[in-house]
């Protein structure tokens, strides 16, 4: 989500990274943004400072050197980024708003 945007006739300026595009959330009753969902549905927290202690806890336990791959893709190399936002883009193209299409556009004035 953090590098794609849909742009389509109900989002001619695209939906901001998918925070505009809202989907019915899994396990509960209401309508959430997509974002939302990528961003916690595997952790389902449920505010920024608990988001915050699960990404410190998790980097804690997996620093950057635990993944080989990465260091064979050093940050400071300049094409590093440039292959990381086309791997997340079509992730997102795939995966989020291929299910989005399934599940269904919902802006949070539609009834849940």
């Amino acid at each position: 989500m953090h590098v794609s945007d849909l742009f389509s006739k109900d989002f001619p300026i695209g939906n901001a990274a998918a925070s505009l595009s809202y989907v019915h959330d899994p396990i509960g009753t209401t309508t959430i943004p997509l974002h939302i969902l990528w961003d916690t549905d595997s952790l389902r927290i449920p505010t920024v400072e608990e988001v915050g202690r699960a990404t410190r806890e998790f980097t804690e336990k997996y620093p950057r050197s635990f993944y080989p791959e990465l260091q064979a893709h050093p940050v400071s190399d300049p094409d590093v980024f440039r292959k990381w936002a086309r791997e997340g883009h079509q992730v997102a193209v795939d995966w989020a708003y291929g299910i989005l299409a399934i599940v269904g556009r919902v802006r949070p004035d539609s009834p849940g």
